[in-house]
């Protein structure tokens, strides 16, 4: 489960090794060091202990139709009459 935009989202995965709650004050942007293909998807770095976590960006890895489904949804919560 996350949350893309001002919804929240199941996203379908092979399998998940490890779950974590990451303190925002422990997240910082992704690093100017980053360079090269794929940059675009790094929302940003999360810090755990000794961990360095790569953070996605998920608006960027959902399609465009995908997109168009939340937003429906989510005009469709605007307006209870839809």
């Amino acid at each position: 489960m996350t949350e893309i935009g001002s919804k929240r989202v199941g996203i379908v995965v092979d399998s998940v090794s490890e779950v974590l709650n990451i303190p925002l004050e422990n997240i910082e942007g992704a690093p100017e060091m980053v360079s090269g293909v794929g940059t675009e998807y790094i929302q940003g770095v999360g810090k755990m202990d000794e961990r360095l976590i790569i953070m996605l960006d998920l608006t960027m890895v959902i399609t465009t139709d995908e997109k168009r489904e939340l937003e429906s949804v989510e005009a469709q919560g605007n307006n209870p009459a839809a």
